[in-house]
């Protein structure tokens, strides 16, 4: 009875070894997963002098600039100011700020869809009335 507990106690963890095993191996650190999101935010807002933001690292300090090149481990801002290039790793990134659209700016966007509306809107009504 005693040889029959140990076997099935034996092949239970053998069992439990090869099951859970691959799971836990899968799985990405908390880290690694905020590393990918970091990534795919650098990603979508681009390179370049208009791809400008505000990087918090994990260490306290702030870098302002642009995105000048964005690469699989890390990418580099640019400090317009005093034209300094800071290379960035994705996970000492803690997160981002991107500049807001002026209020001048959304005046002027604001302005131009209105007029745009106008231009549209008379042009349809001389083709309608044309028939």
């Amino acid at each position: 009875m005693f040889k029959r507990i140990i076997t099935l106690l034996i092949v239970g963890l053998v069992i439990n070894l090869v099951c859970v095993t691959p799971t836990v191996v899968g799985q990405q650190t908390g880290s690694d997963a905020r590393a990918e999101k970091m990534k795919a935010k650098v990603i979508k807002i681009g390179t370049g002098p208009d791809a400008r933001v505000e990087v918090r690292l994990s260490n306290g300090r702030r870098v302002k600039g642009y995105i000048s090149e964005s690469k699989d481990d890390y990418f580099t801002v640019v400090d317009d100011k005093a034209g300094v290039a800071t290379r960035i790793d994705y996970a000492q990134v803690v997160g981002f700020k991107t500049p807001k659209i002026s209020t001048k700016t959304r005046r002027i966007l604001t302005f131009q869809a209105i007029f745009l509306g106008v231009i549209l809107g008379a042009a349809l009504l001389l083709v309608a009335s044309g028939d």
